[in-house]
C-alpha cells in the first residue's frame, strides 16, 4: 500500500506540544475501513494517536458526506474527506493531504460479467463513465458487497486495505482485481480567510504524525487493519454460482 504524508517544518520540539489545543473537532463520514465510526477506523486511529501524542483529544462528528461537508463549512472546522468529492467552486476551500489511497476494480471469479459497476462516490462514478461502465450508486460498503454477490453489479471499487479485507474474510472465493486509480485523503478547511484555529490544528497533527512514525505506532495501527472484517463478508445464503478455489 502506498501512502504519502505531507510534512512541513513547524516550530515545535519533541513529541509534546508546548501550547496544546485541548480538543480538535473533525467532521467526517463512514468509509470503512478508514472511517467506520467515532471510535474505529484506520484514519480515526491514526489521527487520534497523532493528536494524543501532542496532548490533544479528538471529537469526530460522523454524518453523511453532504452533512459533514455543510457542518464543517458553516463552523469553519476541519473535515476529513477527499478533494475528489467535488466541492463548490464558488467557495474558498483548502486541502491538506494526509494520505493517498490506491483503488482497484474487483469482481468475483465465476460470476457473470456485466457492464454495471457499484459506485460509492463521485470519483467512482467518474471512473465508471470513463471506462464506459454503468455506475450503480450505493451508500454503505456492505451494500456494495451485496450487489457484487447477487450480480446486481459485475464489479465494485475497493481500496487497497478493503480489498485485502474482502479477500481475507472470504477465503473460499476467488476475486479478479485490477488497479483503478489513486486519490488523496485530505483535511478540508473552509473560510475566507481560513481560520487560524484550522491552521494550528493541522500543524499539531503534522507534528503528531512525525512522532507516531518515529515511535512505531503508525505502522502498528496500519498493520492492525489487515485482518478479517465482517463488513466485507460475502453473504453465504447461496454460493452455488461462485467457483471456489481449492
Amino acid at each position: 500500500m502506498k501512502h504519502i504524508m505531507v510534512f512541513f517544518i513547524i516550530a515545535l520540539v519533541g513529541c509534546t506540544n508546548s501550547k496544546p489545543v485541548k480538543k480538535v473537532k473533525i467532521f467526517t463520514f463512514a468509509y470503512p475501513p478508514y472511517t467506520q465510526d467515532a471510535h474505529k477506523g484506520l484514519l480515526v486511529d491514526l489521527i487520534t494517536e497523532a493528536y494524543k501524542s501532542q496532548g490533544v483529544s479528538v471529537d469526530f462528528d460522523f454524518d453523511t458526506l453532504e452533512n459533514a461537508h455543510n457542518k464543517a463549512r458553516e463552523s469553519g472546522g476541519l473535515m476529513l474527506g477527499s478533494r475528489e468529492y467535488k466541492f463548490e467552486s464558488d467557495e474558498r476551500v483548502g486541502f491538506e493531504e494526509i494520505f493517498v489511497v490506491d483503488t482497484y476494480l474487483i469482481s468475483i471469479y465465476g460470476n457473470e460479467k456485466n457492464t454495471r459497476m457499484g459506485a460509492f462516490s463521485s470519483d467512482e462514478v467518474e471512473f465508471a463513465n470513463e471506462k464506459k461502465l454503468t455506475p450503480i450508486k450505493y451508500m454503505r460498503q456492505s451494500d456494495g458487497i451485496k450487489m457484487l454477490y447477487d450480480g446486481t453489479v459485475g464489479s465494485i471499487i475497493c481500496t487497497d486495505i478493503s480489498c485485502d479485507q474482502i479477500k481475507i474474510t472470504n477465503k473460499n472465493i476467488k476475486f479478479n482485481s485490477e488497479y483503478a486509480y489513486s486519490f488523496p485523503i485530505d483535511f478540508i478547511y473552509f473560510g475566507s480567510p481560513f481560520s487560524e484555529k484550522s491552521n494550528i490544528d493541522i500543524a499539531i497533527f503534522k507534528k503528531g504524525i512525525e512522532c507516531i512514525l518515529e515511535n512505531g505506532k503508525y505502522l502498528k495501527i496500519q498493520n492492525s487493519y489487515k485482518v478479517n472484517n465482517p463488513i466485507f463478508q460475502i453473504p453465504i445464503e447461496d454460493l452455488s454460482h461462485i467457483k471456489f478455489v481449492k
